[in-house]
């Protein structure tokens, strides 16, 4: 009887394997047709209708992933997302999580695909694509630290030069570039030629000013990887850097051709056709490729204002300017441009009121106080233009330019004492200032004070012994002091110098200080 029993048992787990692996194949036999058909639509509705007649959980799991991997080749991503959770409802396993991961991640969703990767990390220890997707998702959050860590569990696993790299670019993140040479030159011993290597050495070269070394580095990666764009615009950079432009706009027009998102090197063109080559029709066209390509890309809008301003456009360039701030910019050379936009349509307020907040946002800006200043004094605010020239002064201490600019205003509109004051700052900065002296003596002459104008003037031409102005100046006092021989002395000097400087008048190239 006891026999029996076990003889019976036996039979009955062999028949149900039998049947088991029959229905497998049946199963198997059906898939195989599914995928041989022509249309996906197809094939989704028949791998739809077989899900719903099957009951073995691991079959079931299967089929979603297939179903998943159609919904994926059809970029429906939510429902290949929805097929895969139930995949690994069904049966929970690394590679469906895995797949899970990388989906969320195509719809920028970094969380949910760094939960599937731990997943999978968690179903399968040794699951090395999840370890390095970790770290990819640390890398985009700018998170070094946990990028590394992730990385060094991976080359636990495997090591080779994808793993060298990965960690290489940890360290070099992490400012750590010792570490990051050594993982790259491993790397390279892996692979001599693995491109991207390359390119990450010349980007280490070019930070520490080491041009001909990311040279030689830019030119090995693009010789293993001629149709990887970014190494195109990186050597372009290059080349501008070492105002090599006409190389540099050939590396530029080749990262266009390879890649379909060449905003910044459309960008990069257009600087140099327009501040280099003097071409702003041509830096128009790629400013307007940049935009067109990357619509965030604000400086390109700033910059495309500019031209339009210069051309007289002004509706498009106010346009452009706006587009810049709108997109949450807070540079304030965007409110500036847009400000000498207004300036120049004669809208003094809100031209103003731009100056005003550039400087709010870059407390010490030299250039948004200097623009504000001469709107001030074009409007005739005297008092509001010498404020913010005290406070130019305060910025650049060193400066004969703003304090003597601000006694210049002060002498033209009668405030002869603030005008000596800022000539007497100008002249502690460079006691051979000699406009300075000879200004300052303007001042005294017209506040009545003979023998101190006299001083100053004769300080002028101490300093600058071949102005006929200071010498005309001089004879003017020594003429109301009543030395009539000295005044007409002065004023023969000045003919003198006058008669000899004629030629030179022709050629004489009046300076002026450079933009800040």
């Amino acid at each position: 009887m006891n026999v029996l029993i076990l003889k019976f048992t036996y039979s009955k787990s062999l028949i149900k394997n039998f049947f088991r692996d029959r229905y497998y194949r049946r199963i198997a036999i059906k898939i195989n047709q599914i995928q041989l058909l022509d249309d996906a639509d197809i094939q989704i509705l028949e791998i739809s209708k077989l899900i719903s007649s099957i009951r073995d959980p691991y079959l079931l799991g299967r089929c979603y992933v297939l179903r998943a991997q159609m919904y994926e080749s059809q970029h429906q991503n939510e429902l290949a997302i929805d097929d895969y959770n139930q995949a690994v409802t069904c049966d929970p396993n690394s590679d469906s999580f895995y797949q899970i991961g990388l989906l969320y991640e195509l719809e920028n969703n970094l969380d949910l695909a760094l939960i599937n990767y731990l997943q999978a990390i968690e179903y399968d220890s040794k699951h090395i694509s999840s370890y390095f997707q970790c770290a990819s998702i640390y890398f985009l959050r700018e998170d070094f630290e946990n990028a590394l860590i992730y990385t060094n569990q991976a080359m636990h696993l495997e090591l080779d030069a994808t793993s060298y790299y990965n960690r290489g670019v940890a360290y070099a993140r992490l400012n750590r570039y010792d570490l990051a040479l050594k993982d790259y030159e491993k790397a390279l011993e892996y692979d001599p030629e693995y491109s991207s290597v390359y390119g990450n050495l010349a980007i280490y070269y070019f930070k520490m000013q080491d041009l001909e070394q990311a040279l030689i580095n830019y030119n090995k990666a693009i010789e293993y990887d001629p149709f990887n764009s970014q190494p195109y615009y990186n050597r372009g950079l290059l080349y501008k850097r070492r105002e090599e432009y006409d190389l540099a706009i050939e590396d530029f027009k080749e990262n266009i051709t390879l890649t379909s998102n060449g905003s910044d090197a459309h960008f990069q063109l257009g600087w140099i056709y327009k501040e280099i080559k003097n071409e702003p029709d041509v830096a128009l066209e790629h400013y307007t490729c940049s935009i067109e390509i990357d619509p965030e890309q604000i400086i390109a809008y700033n910059n495309r204002s500019i031209i339009y301003r210069e051309k007289g456009v002004f509706t498009l360039a106010i346009q452009d300017s706006d587009m810049a701030i709108n997109n949450g910019s807070m540079d304030p050379t965007h409110y500036r441009n847009r400000g000498l936009v207004y300036e120049e349509l004669g809208i003094t307020a809100k031209a103003l009121i731009d100056y005003s907040f550039s400087i709010e946002i870059e407390k010490d800006s030299i250039v948004g106080y200097t623009y504000r200043c001469n709107l001030y004094k074009k409007l005739g605010y005297i008092m509001w233009a010498i404020r913010d020239y005290d406070r130019l002064i305060e910025i650049t201490p060193d400066s004969t330019i703003y304090p003597f600019e601000c006694g210049t205003l002060c002498l033209d509109n009668e405030k002869y004492d603030l005008a000596m004051k800022y000539f007497d700052i100008t002249l502690k900065i460079d006691p051979k200032y000699a406009n300075a002296y000879n200004d300052k003596g303007w001042a005294l002459e017209k506040k009545g004070d003979y023998n101190g104008a006299h001083t100053c003037y004769s300080k002028a031409i101490e300093c600058e012994p071949f102005t006929p102005l200071f010498y005309i100046n001089r004879s003017n006092m020594n003429w109301r002091k009543g030395n009539l021989d000295m005044a007409l002395k002065d004023k023969n000097t000045a003919l003198e110098l006058e008669n000899k400087n004629e030629f030179y008048k022709l050629h004489i190239v009046k300076s002026t200080p450079p933009d800040i």
